[in-house]
């Protein structure tokens, strides 16, 4: 992204506190976006606390000293606002997009409950049943059973092996104790960082900064910080048995920590195999081999590692060995030959129009500098994301493709229905015989 009459590059400053502020200035419109992101998810959580970091984000919005339950959520509503969070396993984020000229009235609201949260029983219970409904819901559903269960299977006791929502039982022995354990150790200015995006001006946000969060204070007695391992698949072929209709195969390969992954390289190379209707899985797994129904791949790349995997799901009956064997051709192709030039251009073409287009939105602007500087360790690599996209070339797409998929680095994993109805064999054959 460079910028333009209207956009600035960003500029970061930390005050005293270590609070770090990155600011991202563009006029075009006038509107804003506020991102807090917080050290803080499932890898930070106790063992016997799973779902805590979740359970603590419901809980920001239920009041602070200054601002009663629900308020901070009414006040952005009336200016026009939006706010919203989320949980993931290395950070919690709280964000609001609203008309500029309410700036100082975001920093206020973020303040309080960022310095003053007002924690009590009763919001905790309230809150509570809330999350554990949330929970019910989640797990009633066979898909999310089957993928938690996957996800453990595959995952051990590593914390991306988990659900951000966490455990019914560890959620319903939550204590008021706990919680504001972990909002005094990990919701502080050491462990934080703002992002600000849109019609601001960085002046007026050095002010406010230092006006709302100069105060605040990392607290005496901290704890030494979880140490996570890096996160590693099994390799080899591995059979799982899982409460789904239909089988699945996968190929996954485990991805080095974010900081040591190109991005560039990476999207592209999930891109080229996997993305889209005319993808070489899709094509040959559904359209021309026709020996699945669906068939994909995505990314999970993350602080401490993660996964590039690639899918098919197929009807009963039939063998999970040639769809793996389709699969891992098309992998072995490019990672010998290199990626076909003109679908090459053609997904950089399109990378190239839709980060452009989405880099008009000052919430996305948010939540990519945000990325960059939680994962890379720096913001400014968001900035740089155009310009790299100008430079990538196939061969370094290919390069990345031969790291990953060495065997030694390589996961195929067939999962059947455990519960495998006895007419779904005569849905296969009768799908079979309508495709032909």
């Amino acid at each position: 992204m460079m910028p333009s009459m209207t956009r600035a590059a960003a500029t970061s400053f930390d005050l005293s506190n270590g609070l770090r502020f990155v600011v991202a200035e563009d006029h075009a419109a006038p509107v804003a976006t506020l991102g807090l992101w917080v050290r803080a998810g499932v890898c930070d959580e106790p063992d016997d606390c799973r779902g805590m970091a979740h359970f603590l984000e419901h809980l920001m919005f239920r009041g602070s000293e200054n601002f009663a339950p629900k308020e901070h959520t009414k006040r952005i509503s009336l200016k026009g606002g939006s706010c919203n969070a989320f949980t993931s396993f290395d950070m919690t984020v709280y964000h609001e997009s609203f008309p500029s000229h309410a700036l100082a009235e975001m920093f206020e609201l973020e303040s309080d409950r960022f310095m003053r949260l007002k924690l009590d029983p009763e919001s905790i219970e309230i809150e509570k049943k809330v999350v554990l409904e949330e929970i019910r819901v989640y797990e009633n559903q066979p898909m999310s059973r089957a993928f938690r269960r996957l996800l453990r299977a595959l995952g051990g006791e590593h914390p991306y092996a988990l659900d951000p929502l966490g455990h019914f039982d560890n959620v319903e022995s939550c204590r008021f104790d706990d919680l504001a354990t972990f909002y005094r150790q990990l919701y502080r200015p050491g462990n934080t960082f703002v992002v600000v995006c849109g019609d601001v001006d960085i002046d007026e946000v050095k002010k406010l900064a230092e006006q709302y969060f100069g105060e605040w204070s990392d607290p005496e007695g901290l704890s030494v910080p979880r140490a996570v391992a890096p996160f590693r698949l099994p390799t080899g072929d591995q059979i799982e048995r899982v409460s789904i209709e239909v089988p699945v195969l996968a190929r996954a390969h485990t991805l080095p920590s974010s900081d040591k992954v190109d991005h560039t390289a990476l999207n592209l190379l999930c891109a080229l195999l996997a993305d889209g209707e005319a993808s070489p899985i899709r094509e040959t797994l559904v359209k021309k081999k026709r020996l699945c129904v669906e068939a994909g791949g995505m990314n999970y790349n993350l602080l401490h590692g993660g996964a590039l995997v690639f899918f098919g799901a197929f009807l009963p009956p039939g063998k999970f060995e040639p769809r793996h064997a389709v699969i891992r051709d098309i992998c072995s192709q490019l990672a010998e030959e290199g990626p076909d030039e003109a679908l090459f251009e053609e997904k950089l073409r399109r990378f190239k129009k839709r980060f452009a287009f989405e880099s008009y939105s000052s919430n996305f602007q948010m939540l990519q500098f945000g990325e960059a500087e939680l994962h890379e360790g720096d913001y400014r690599k968001y900035e740089t994301r155009m310009v790299d996209l100008a430079e990538v070339t196939p061969a370094r797409v290919q390069n990345l493709a031969r790291e990953l998929f060495v065997t030694e680095n390589t996961l195929e994993l067939s999962v059947i229905p455990e519960n495998q109805k006895w007419y779904m064999p005569l849905v296969g054959l009768a799908m079979k015989a309508v495709q032909k």
